[in-house]
């Protein structure tokens, strides 16, 4: 399959996606994904980088990151579930094999803090809200484990090895993601010091915006970035290199 033809592919996706429901959605994202698989995850990364640095407008939107990235839109229990489906033929050491694994226990660990925090009502006990403090504190440790492994030593080898474009949305991703539960654990915080409850604001912060923001990343790594990933570093030397850079950030 050509450059030429993912990009009227892409586009016709794209117009779809604008005003798609959540079922129409899944149905763009089987499609998309089908494509990934028939050219190989690096393939679809680089073509997809190229098409998307000619700034293509059509009506309706000026920026196709933004639809596409809509496309991965999932809820935590299907990601759950398709977390449990996917399978990389690894051994357990290997670096994907852990960071894979990482994404199954945060989602596990955020399907928990979500439940917590609607569960929290004015006349929450105070002991509730510390609990909460710490189990969003030490999600919110785990997740930044987790984003260090890939930016600080998977990264530079992908970067290295070719990989570009791809590698800065995901830091940019990263970046959110950190900024959002800081402020939710600061929020957290301040109502534990004033024995207040957490403001309805912050709770729908979390769920509404950094739930779906971080399953759609998760999903996105999980068929794209680390399958991608496989293909860009070859050589197993690279690949113990990695594994040794995780071990040194415990």
């Amino acid at each position: 399959m050509k450059a030429v033809d993912i990009t009227g592919i892409l586009i016709d996706l794209v117009q779809k996606t604008i005003y798609a429901d959540e079922s129409k959605l899944k149905s763009l994202r089987t499609i998309l994904m089908g494509i990934a698989d028939k050219i190989g995850a690096k393939n679809f990364v680089t073509l997809t980088a190229e098409i998307l640095k000619k700034d293509f407008c059509i009506e309706g939107c000026n920026d196709l990151r933004v639809p596409l990235k809509r496309i991965f839109t999932i809820s935590l229990e299907e990601l759950e579930e398709d977390l449990s489906k996917k399978k990389y033929t690894l051994p357990e050491g290997h670096p994907i094999y852990i960071l894979s694994e990482d994404h199954k226990d945060n989602i596990g660990r955020l399907k928990a803090l979500s439940l917590s925090f609607g569960e929290i009502k004015k006349d929450c006990p105070y002991e509730r809200i510390v609990d909460r403090y710490n189990k969003i504190n030490g999600y919110y440790k785990e997740l930044d484990s987790h984003i260090r492994k890939e930016e600080e030593v998977l990264f530079p080898v992908l970067e290295e090895n070719g990989m570009k474009e791809h590698l800065d949305s995901l830091r940019n991703e990263h970046k959110e993601f950190r900024e959002i539960l800081t402020e939710i654990c600061e929020a957290v915080k301040e109502a534990m010091s004033k024995r207040q409850v957490l403001g309805a604001d912050k709770i729908a912060s979390f769920r509404e915006k950094f739930i779906p923001s971080i399953t759609n990343h998760i999903f996105r790594e999980t068929h794209i970035f680390y399958p991608a990933a496989l293909e860009f570093i070859a050589s197993t030397k690279q690949w113990d290199k990695i594994k040794k850079g995780f071990e040194l950030l415990k």
